[in-house]
Parts: C-alpha cells; structure tokens; sequence
C-alpha cells in the first residue's frame, strides 16, 4: 500500500521526466476537441460548451490519472525502440529478408482498460521507410522469434487481425482500441508493419509512430510520441481568427482515389478514377457515398464500392448532370490500359451512363462520340446539352472538334467550331481546356498552355462557329485551378500565386484583372464555393517543376478569398498532400471534401477528410445554431417564383451553387448565385426567386439560407429545369 501511495505520488514527476525525454504532449484541449471523428461539429455534453463540460466533470482528474498511467507504460516501452539495429533484444527490430516485415513491436502487461475510451495508432509513412505497409495487430504476445526466423507464414498472420494500411508519404490514424482487452485485466499487443510492395530493408523510427489515449469522458487525456513542448492540463481553447477553419481530426478511408467526385440527386457522391487498390485498370471500379447515413472514418457503412462493367476505361474522363434524368453522363477517358494497344490513340469516345437511382454504370444506347477524348472538357448549357471539346486522342495531337450531346439522341460534330490552338501538336491546349457558358449564353474557352495563349467564342447553332476573342496574359500551368465565383466572372491563379479575373460577360473580349495574391502557386490545387459566395482553394504543390507532383513543396493549408473584401485568409493544414489527381468538393452539409491524390504518386490518397469552414462558429468558439430548410420544392423553373419554410426568422441570404464534377483542378458546371426572396410577416416562409435561363442553368442546385451572422443552413437539392422529378430534396 505505501508502495502504491508513493507511485501515486511520485507519477507526475515520473511523467514529467519522461515527457522531457521522450517528447509526451499531455491533456491539450482545444476547440477540435468539439468536432466529432468525421468532422463534423458537434455540441459538448449536455449542449455546453467545452470549458462548462470540463467544469462539470467531477471525475476528470481521476480518468485523467488512469490515461496518463497508461501513458507512462506505454512511453516506456516507446523509448526502447531503435531502428539502427536488428534482432538485439529489442522491441522495434528491421528484417531484410522474407516475409519482409517492416517493424515488430509489442508492449506487455499494459495497464488494464478501465475509464480508457480508445487507443489511436498513428504511423507515418515517409520516405526513408521505402515502401507502405499492412499493419497488423495481437492481443497475444507474437514472439519476436517467429519473424526473425522468416516464419510469419499465411497461419500466423490468420491470428493477426489487420487493422489497416500505409502507403508511402501518408500518415495513418487507426483505432486499435478494439485490439486491446476491456476491463481490469492487463495487456499485450503486439503490432506487425508488413511491407505491401515486397521492398526489403524499410523501416520505422520511433518519430515515425504515435499512440494516442483518449479518457472515457472522450477528451484527450493521453500522450502522444511528438516532438512538442510539454504543455499542462488546461481548459483553454485555440482561438480561430475569420477565414481559418478547422480540418476533421481523421483522415478517413474512401473505396478508391476520387479522381472525379460528384454530388447526385440523392444527396450521394460518386466518385471514380482507380481500382481498389489505387491502381488504373481497364474496368475500374466506382464509389458511391451516401451522404445520408454520415461519413468519414467511423461511417465506412456509406461507402459503397461498385463494379464499372462496361469494359471501357474512365480514367481522366468528365462527367455531368443530364438535366432530362438526373443521371450523370461519362465523356471519353483512357486507352493505356495495361495489354492494349494504344499506339494509335490514347484517349477513346465512349459515353457511359450512371444511372442515379440504380447505381448501375451503363453504355450510352444512342452511340458514342466520334472523337477520342483522354483529358477532354465538358459543360451543361443552359437548354440542358452538354458541350464537350478538347481530350487526347492520337498519341502525339488532341481533338479540336467539339461535340454537342442532347439527352437520348446522338452526339453531333461542330466541324464549324475547331480550335486552332488544340489542332496544333506542339502544346497541352487539349487538356481539360477552361471552358464556361456565359450569361448572354455563348461558350467561352481559355486555352491553358503558358502565357498568351489564346481565348475563343465558340456558338453551337448549326454547325458551330468560332472567333478568337483575345489571349490569357500571364504565364499558368495547365493543371491550375479556375472557378466560376459570380455570375460571368472566372478567378484562377497564376504560376506565382498572382490571383486573377476574367471577366467574360462581353463574348466579344475578355477582361482580365490582377486582384490578389495567394503567397505561392498552387498547381494541381482545387477550388470550391462556399454557400456564402467566398471560393476555397485546397491542395496543389507550389511549384511547378515535376508537374506539380514534389512532396516536399505540397501546399496543406486551406486558404479562402472573400471577392466582397478582397481579402485572402490562410487557414489550418490538413494532414495529407493533395497533389495530382486529387479534389475538393463542396458537400450539401456545407463543409467541404478534401480527397485523392496518387496515380502517379508520390502519394496514393485512397481518403479524405473534411473541412468544417469559420461560419460554424462564433466569436466565442462556441458552435453556432444553424437554420434549417424545414420544405423546399424539389423542382423550379428558371426566371420563376417558390416557397420555402425555413426554421430562423433572420434569415439574410438565399445562395444556390450548381452541382458539379470536381477533377483535375477543374469543376466547370459549379458556380454561385444569390437569389432574391420575400419573407413573410413571420419570417417563416421566404417567396424565392430563380434567376434568368442562362444564368441559373439547367440542373441540380443546392440551395442554402443564410441567417444574419451568416451560418448556412443544410442545403435543400433542387432540380432547376430538370426533366426528372426530384423525390427527397432536403438534406437537413
């Protein structure tokens, strides 16, 4: 008894040292501690807020000495790994030879579990360590003799249980709580990294893997291996200035890379570009996420992995809305397939159909197009077509003919409209050419390739026609982002981070104007409206060298221009980078997917993550009340009058933002209005107002209502000029 008496006592000064030694960060709150595991913000216990919960709690400091208990074992046996040597006794040993394991690592007679909620593995897998790797884990003990004899064979690992994977420059986050015994009974866990690529001699260092314990009040009571200062148990939050954000603790896993995401009108994504495994495949597969039964990493239920059997490829295709069915329509994609013979093409001209309400991925009956298009662009016009133009066909020239598709009839050429610049061989002015419909309803095309690349007026009556109408007056790389922010007016960015404007109102000239700066280039980075009219742009690398694909220069932080101030706030990082073939997209919830990235690497993001934006919060960092769209028409007419029911009486702003197909850096069909409305005398009931046909253009919208601090609401999907008759429409 005196013996544990003084253990008690001397605990903190034990754990003191061996946070100094080992670099432990104890019991931070802050404010991310309010924000549920799949980003979401959320209330603290009983609806107060984080400092009244802690308050409130009796019993803090005794979970608070049981997580750290545990915290002081674990850290223990941390310190003993060493990743210079190989089987000396050691805790963390490097094999070189089959099965190629990474790492062994195994903590005996852990404290028992009681008040300790969950265990969090992180692993990062960075360069050093070769190759990614499966984690494997054991409530047994694992000799260390098995795997250095090379006899972790198919039976030993049938005993393991496999709790994730990393691949090379990403950083997992897994609960192993479920891998740890409940109760008062002490532990062994053994945990196994097995390389997934056969790469021998990788390792892990001890800054390469943190553990993570969480008390059962769900604060964060534990420690984590870092190199941060030791910080003392407070109940202070961070403070989050306008414009910052904040990023979902988890970085949960996605059935694929989403390549090329799009919200449906089923309040579903879908999403496709790779195999299961991250791999481009001939018949690949495709994700849809419904929204509906939640997301991120402890809703994996809501991801559905579906088979792509048309025996075409739809890698780096594009995709719309079909305004007549709902439907998404899919143009062109890749022929490099691994056993074809693309010698004479790389893109090919298919058109496939996903079919919303059965999920199925189908071939396009009325035929397919004639042109190959790898890397192609396509829009919704205002009268529902879609406009497609430019793509890769042959191995060395692009397509410069554009097609127009009408919904259940065959595409048709515009042999009147070829653009100059695709039709020459000696640039990348066929990849995803800038492309938008503007308000007076003609096309406008900005060839991407370098500075003072040419800017087209292309009509699509009859045969087509086109004029030049001007050139893009700075240097850019084809994969920088471009959106569409308000009506007829294009921000994009340049090589240097200069912002700018086109202005493409008059489709006899574009107007182009310098308005800010970012700090740095984001190429292959991605923009997103957000239901307040202000664009997010996430992900990219800032150089441009290695077409934007150098790990070390990724961009991370989340940065957001408001186009009514004119101002740029830089937000907090998110944890992976989002290079090449990465997304961000806009959910109907109003927070924002970040995902992908990889094929080619050097990362393979088979995830995402979420990004809850400032207006969720107040000024006190508390989370905000949001209103709420109580009914909603789930169809409207352009140039037409509708009602809502809304659940605030302050309602400020009405905002829709079409739904659109995020890839490439690109999202043509998204763009932001803001609608006139009448409220009632109750405030209750707001009489809406769509805009004109060429400015509201056919399709889905979400549609959200802003109160007078700004919180949007959950957004009501409506179909504008549609076709089909929508069934459920509001998210909320």
């Amino acid at each position: 008894m005196l013996f544990r008496r003084s253990l008690y006592i001397l605990l903190p000064v034990l754990l003191s040292i061996l946070c100094t030694t080992f670099g432990v960060r104890l019991g931070e709150y802050s404010v991310h501690d309010d924000i549920a595991e799949n980003g979401m913000p959320v209330s603290a216990p009983g609806g107060k807020n984080l400092s009244e919960a802690i308050r409130a709690s009796s019993n803090v400091l005794r979970r608070q000495a049981e997580a750290l208990r545990f915290a002081a074992n674990i850290a223990t046996y941390i310190s003993e790994f060493d990743p210079r040597k190989d089987y000396q006794g050691k805790d963390f040993i490097k094999v070189d030879s089959d099965p190629r394991i990474h790492a062994y690592l195994r903590f005996d007679d852990l404290p028992a579990m009681q008040n300790i909620k969950q265990i969090m593995l992180v692993l990062m897998c960075t360069r050093k360590s070769k190759s990614g790797g499966v984690i494997y884990a054991s409530k047994k003990k694992v000799e260390k003799g098995i795997i250095w004899e090379n006899r972790l064979d198919e039976g030993t690992l049938q005993e393991l249980v496999d709790i994730g994977r990393v691949e090379l420059g990403q950083e997992l986050e897994v609960d192993i709580s479920n891998v740890i015994s409940q109760g008062s009974e002490s532990n062994s866990l053994s945990l196994v990294i097995k390389s997934t690529d056969g790469a021998s001699g990788a390792s892990y260092s001890k800054e390469d893997i943190r553990l993570i314990v969480k008390g059962d009040d769900d604060t964060h009571e534990g420690i984590t291996t870092t190199t941060a200062p030791v910080v003392t148990h407070t109940t202070a939050v961070t403070k989050y200035s306008r414009g910052e954000g904040m990023w979902g603790k988890q970085v949960f896993n996605m059935k694929l890379i989403p390549i090329h995401s799009l919200v449906m009108p089923t309040n579903e994504i879908l999403s496709y570009g790779t195999t299961p495994t991250g791999k481009r495949k001939n018949n690949l597969s495709y994700e849809v996420w419904n929204l509906g039964k939640g997301g991120g990493y402890h809703e994996q239920e809501a991801h559905i992995l579906l088979e792509q059997r048309t025996n075409t490829d739809i890698f780096c295709s594009s995709m719309n809305i079909d305004p007549a069915t709902g439907n998404a329509i899919i143009f062109g994609g890749d022929m490099r397939y691994p056993g074809s013979d693309h010698s004479s093409a790389y893109g090919n001209n298919k058109i496939r159909v996903f079919n919303y309400k059965t999920k199925e991925i189908t071939m396009y009956p009325h035929g397919d197009m004639k042109y190959e298009r790898w890397y192609g662009s396509s829009i919704n016009l205002a009268n529902g077509d879609i406009f497609v133009v430019g793509g890769r066909g042959a191995v060395e020239e692009g397509s410069p003919i554009p097609e127009l598709w009408s919904s259940g009839e065959k595409i048709r050429q515009l042999n009147g409209a070829k653009i100059p610049a695709i039709a020459q061989s000696t640039n990348k002015h066929w990849w995803y050419p800038y492309t938008w419909q503007n308000s007076k309803g003609n096309i406008i095309i900005i060839m991407p390739f370098q500075k003072n690349s040419d800017c087209y007026r292309v009509d699509v009556n009859g045969d087509g026609s086109i004029d030049k109408i001007g050139t893009k007056p700075f240097k850019q790389h084809v994969r920088s982002p471009a959106i569409m922010f308000r009506t007829d007016q294009i921000l994009t960015i340049d090589d240097t981070g200069l912002m700018w404007v086109a202005n493409i109102a008059n489709s006899n000239k574009i107007k182009w104007e310098e308005v800010n700066k970012l700090g740095y280039g984001r190429t292959n980075g991605s923009m997103a409206m957000l239901p307040d009219g202000r664009v997010i742009i996430t992900g990219g690398c800032k150089d441009t060298d290695d077409a934007g694909i150098i790990l070390e220069e990724a961009a991370k932080a989340a940065q957001i221009w408001d186009p009514m101030e004119n101002e740029v706030f830089s937000g907090s990082s998110e944890k992976m980078a989002r290079l090449y073939h990465s997304i961000n997209l806009l959910m109907p919830n109003g927070m924002l997917l970040s995902a992908g990235g990889g094929t080619p690497g050097p990362v393979t993001n088979l995830n995402g993550q979420l990004f809850t934006p400032d207006y969720f919060y107040n000024e006190d960092q508390e989370v905000v009340t949001r209103p709420v769209i109580i009914d909603c028409p789930c169809n409207v007419k352009t140039s037409s009058k509708f009602t809502i029911t809304v659940s605030n009486k302050s309602i400020s702003k009405v905002t829709a933002i079409k739904s659109g197909a995020a890839s490439h850096t690109r999202n043509f069909d998204t763009r932001w209005l803001q609608l006139n409305f009448t409220p009632n005398k109750d405030g209750t009931e707001l009489e809406v107002e769509s805009q004109d046909f060429n400015t509201m253009i056919a399709g889905l919208w979400m549609m959200y209502v802003l109160d007078s601090n700004g919180v949007p609401s959950e957004a009501c999907l409506i179909g504008v000029n549609m076709g089909v008759k929508l069934d459920e429409c509001n998210t909320s």
